[in-house]
């Protein structure tokens, strides 16, 4: 978590030499790459001592593939997290304010099952925050990847959502 944050600063400070927008940063990952995608736009108390602050480590926008929404002893890797476990978990720090977000996931997913999933988009919804769901009937966990249409169709759809959000292509 402290290297996804300390890695989206680094982006931001670089933008100029990488060519980049600063203001126009999108994260995003699969499964637990998800997990510490969404942590760069919540976890706002954990990172490296030398971090400098002062530079925003918040995404414009998130792409959730899959995500790890909860760590909780009801969601995922609680055993792995253990006490920590509320401070490192996605479904329990929405707030408004947080970056549009767009979330593929499937209604069969064993990591963030359904319940977990309907709370996490509630909770989006209750702070106002701007976010697509695109549910897959009969997805598992990674469903994307088993499945060249649909990994073809969620990149036209990132593309789409992005371009929504200020992130036209040059």
């Amino acid at each position: 978590v402290k290297d996804a944050r300390a890695a989206v600063r680094y982006i931001r400070k670089h933008a100029d030499e990488l060519g980049i927008d600063p203001n126009r940063i999108a994260v995003g990952g699969g499964s637990a790459g998800a997990h510490l995608a969404i942590s760069t736009a919540l976890f706002d108390k954990i990172d490296h001592d030398d971090e400098d602050t002062k530079i925003s480590c918040r995404p414009d926008a998130l792409i959730l593939y899959f995500a790890v929404l909860d760590t909780s002893k009801e969601g995922y890797g609680n055993a792995l997290i253990g006490p920590r476990w509320k401070e490192l978990s996605p479904r329990h720090h929405i707030r408004k304010g947080m970056p549009p977000t767009l979330i593929f996931h499937g209604d069969r997913d064993s990591v963030a099952k359904m319940p977990i999933l309907n709370d996490f988009t509630k909770r989006l919804k209750d702070n106002k925050v701007p976010h697509q769901l695109i549910l897959e009937k009969g997805g598992v966990h990674g469903h994307l990847n088993a499945d060249m249409k649909l990994f073809d169709a969620a990149k036209t759809q990132t593309l789409d959502f992005l371009n929504q959000h200020g992130f036209e292509e040059r």
